[in-house]
């Protein structure tokens, strides 16, 4: 393959879009894996986003990306 000329790639900028809600509060608590008896989590989503998750159904594949490094610190009330 002929080498070519560089270009800059695009930027990407990530926004959240909702979180992902559980009991669990505090991190020791938590299992390493959802075998380990993990109780059930699930995503919550901005209100703003409604009209592009219309079709999204209980039971749906989906990818969620997360930070759960930030977790202690994001509020989804207060980032906006």
């Amino acid at each position: 393959m002929a080498p070519t000329e560089h270009t800059q790639s695009p930027q990407i900028e990530v926004v959240p879009i909702g979180w992902v809600d559980s009991p669990l509060i505090e991190r020791d608590a938590a299992p390493k894996q959802g075998v380990e008896g993990s109780p059930d989590a699930w995503c919550v989503f901005d209100p703003s986003v409604s009209e592009g998750l219309r079709d999204l159904r209980r039971g749906a594949e989906i990818i969620v990306v997360t930070w759960t490094g930030l977790a202690a610190t994001y509020s989804p009330y207060t980032a906006r």
